[in-house]
């Protein structure tokens, strides 16, 4: 957007400076030297003009003058959203009764714990049955083996059949089958495999209590039993959350964070787009986190005409339940994406408007008494942290080696008023 500074407008910035601040020519009282305005051709703006201020270091230490450096981005960021912290579906899991019983110990309530940690024990009659049909099917797999090694010697002599010698190994291969069916099914029902291997070795049934046992590292998200409680096949005990990673370099925690957006803004959102959220517990901190949308929801809330929206994260500092602030990414102004624009992030009072155009005072290291104004395209950005605002501009002109001006632009604006104040005489306007 072209910027050109004529007499009117500089009579208005004085006026403006003298109704706000009081501040007319006694900004040229503060001036120790000379001040120099002038303006050149802009040629990565055509038609535009750049207005070039020149201020010693005496001058911007007196107008108590603050610069910054702009730091290059390549995105900016939508208003900042509150979204609700959960773990993902697929992680929340049930741990079920294994059988019919009674809860005798519920050892784990809530909190983390290891694969294979006990967290309810119950008594059940099932699993006594259980394992007496595996004393009954191991006592009639020793008869079977038995009958079959005793049918193989007379089939030698030929005393017994191939047709019945063929029927007792079928049978004895058959039960072989079954016990390893009834062990697999103590498994199943909670028996631990020591207490599996003492039933095998002293064929002798084992106390009739239950385990039920953490499948993976994970977390307790609360029990729904009590002792003294029956239970029934199936019936849910606790919520369970596994956080167990697949590999050495797989994801160890996942996140997602729900956000509700308004139904105008939801259009311009789409799967797989970044998204930006203030990671730590500890809003004092300045951490921030990158996830990405996972879920647009495909109905609208009719109360309040917002679209829920799922974003995913890993591997993030959150807690489960909290209410953070999140934004969307976009590309900086794709509109003006080329070779020729260039995007940076400045503190939100380097961004001033001068005829209706946003713009910026720069500094450049080897020019320091110099003061150029860029006109800029300006994207406010959301406080995310604790931190002073932020904005992100698109110049047509690389910042190298520059500071912007963050504080005493009014001196800035002021000093350009004065200077231009000679062409301003009747004689200039004659």
């Amino acid at each position: 957007m072209n910027i050109i500074f004529e007499k009117n407008s500089l009579r208005a910035v004085r006026v403006w400076l003298a109704l706000r601040v009081g501040l007319s020519l006694s900004v040229g009282c503060l001036l120790a030297a000379p001040v120099t305005a002038y303006s050149q051709e802009n040629t990565s703006l055509p038609g535009a003009t750049q207005v070039t201020v020149v201020l010693t270091q005496a001058q911007q230490t007196s107008f108590g003058m603050q610069f910054s450096d702009p730091e290059k981005v390549s995105e900016r960021l939508s208003f900042a959203y509150s979204g609700l912290v959960s773990r993902p579906a697929t992680q929340l899991k049930t741990l079920s009764a294994p059988a019919d019983g009674l809860i005798v110990q519920v050892l784990k309530t809530q909190g983390r714990v290891a694969a294979g940690e006990v967290i309810i024990e119950l008594q059940s009659l099932a699993l006594l049955e259980a394992q007496q049909a595996w004393l009954n099917t191991q006592a009639s797999l020793t008869l079977a083996m038995a009958d079959n090694q005793r049918a193989q010697t007379l089939l030698k002599s030929g005393v017994v059949a191939q047709k019945q010698a063929a029927h007792l190994a079928a049978q004895a291969h058959m039960l072989q089958q079954e016990l390893q069916q009834r062990a697999q099914t103590l498994t199943l029902l909670g028996m631990s495999d020591d207490r599996v291997k003492r039933l095998q070795q002293t064929r002798t049934i084992q106390p009739a209590t239950l385990s039920v046992m953490a499948p993976s590292q994970g977390a307790v998200q609360g029990v729904s039993v009590q002792v003294g409680q029956r239970v029934s096949v199936g019936q849910p005990l606790a919520q369970w959350l596994d956080v167990s990673p697949l590999s050495a370099d797989a994801v160890v925690s996942q996140h997602v964070i729900d956000v509700h957006v308004p139904l105008q803004q939801v259009a311009h959102l789409q799967l797989g787009q970044a998204v930006v959220a203030h990671a730590a517990n500890d809003s004092s901190t300045d951490q921030l986190i990158r996830g990405t949308i996972s879920l647009i929801d495909f109905a609208a809330n009719p109360l309040n005409q917002t679209v829920r929206v799922q974003c995913h994260f890993d591997n993030a500092d959150l807690m489960p339940g909290a209410l953070v602030k999140l934004a969307f990414a976009w590309p900086v102004a794709p509109e003006l994406s080329s070779s020729s624009s260039y995007a940076y992030r400045v503190a939100s009072p380097a961004v001033i408007k001068v005829d209706g155009q946003n713009v910026v005072f720069v500094r450049q290291a080897q020019q320091p008494d110099v003061l150029v104004m860029h006109a800029v395209h300006a994207y406010e950005q959301p406080t995310l942290i604790k931190a002073k605002a932020q904005t992100v501009i698109v110049t047509r002109e690389p910042l190298v080696n520059a500071q912007v001006v963050t504080q005493g632009l009014t001196a800035v604006l002021g000093a350009m008023a004065v200077s231009e104040a000679g062409d301003e005489s009747p004689q200039g306007e004659q």
